[in-house]
């Protein structure tokens, strides 16, 4: 399979070297502006590979991703501290339309992965530019669910179910385990505040959004997983795209499994209804 990598930075960078090891993985292109940068991290990661190293990685212009199979799109401006994500649409609107234009004639049949942020609006942006709703998906939800999960296990909750729906960063929380209200509180404290915190620390968040990458990557070959895909009358909803448990198909959305939402109910359809704000 080949997967071009659309922005080059540390999201970008970490999410190709976790792709380079897949092994459906046969050719990685990095794209950036900055070409040196994406030069430098295709050999890098290329020449990372050591006897595992059948794997073409290299770097070029949007004419190199001719003949994708999956475009991952991290490119855009970060969120600093004390940003919104959705303060940063109309910029990264603009670069999405780029990428698009730039990529879809090259490659009608690839699936595209959005990692940029505000990623459910740009999923939603996505499908108004010309892609089909079966072939994109954003990946934040699921990051939140990797967080949800990672915190649940520090609790004594290994291998939990648990998983966030809905907005990235303002999701709504299934909780399968039997969790008394005060860890609950506590749970969903930490969830929320993880992605500040880093940028506090930091400046960026990047592991965690290249896992959601890889994880997602391998499910679109034929998986179920948390994505943010655009809603065609799921749970009544449409003109809205927001995390939801999705079954993948051949690069493709083959269907959504409406999962019971219980006491998440409210906050799902207020994160659509929030959604709708920005998109009006």
């Amino acid at each position: 399979m080949k997967v071009s990598v659309i922005g080059a930075g540390k999201v970008g960078a970490e999410s190709a070297f976790l792709l380079a090891q897949e092994p459906k993985v046969s050719k990685i292109v990095l794209v950036d502006i900055l070409k040196d940068l994406a030069m430098g991290e295709a050999l890098d990661i290329e020449y990372s590979m050591g006897k595992n190293g059948g794997i073409r990685v290299y770097s070029g212009d949007y004419h190199a991703t001719e003949g994708s199979d999956v475009i991952v799109v991290c490119a855009g401006l970060a969120r600093k501290p004390g940003m919104a994500r959705e303060d940063l649409l109309g910029k990264n609107e603009k670069i999405l339309k780029t990428i698009i234009d730039s990529t879809l004639k090259l490659s009608p049949s690839a699936f595209y992965l959005i990692v940029t942020n505000p990623v459910d609006l740009l999923t939603f942006k996505a499908v108004e530019l010309g892609i089909s709703r079966t072939k994109v998906a954003g990946v934040g939800t699921y990051h939140d669910t990797l967080r949800l999960q990672s915190i649940l296990k520090k609790h004594g909750f290994a291998g939990s179910k648990s998983i966030i729906l809905g907005v990235h960063g303002e999701g709504a929380y299934i909780i399968r385990e039997k969790i008394d209200d005060k860890l609950l509180k506590a749970v969903k404290e930490e969830v929320d505040t993880a992605g500040p915190t880093i940028l506090k620390l930091k400046k960026a968040t990047f592991y965690g959004i290249a896992v959601a990458v890889r994880d997602t990557f391998r499910a679109l070959s034929g998986g179920k997983i948390v994505a943010s895909v655009v809603l065609d009358g799921e749970y009544g909803l449409s003109g809205a795209a927001l995390g939801v448990v999705c079954n993948f198909k051949n690069l493709t959305l083959d269907s959504v499994d409406e999962v019971e939402l219980g006491e998440a109910k409210e906050s799902f359809f207020s994160s659509a209804k929030k959604q709708s704000t920005f998109l009006s």
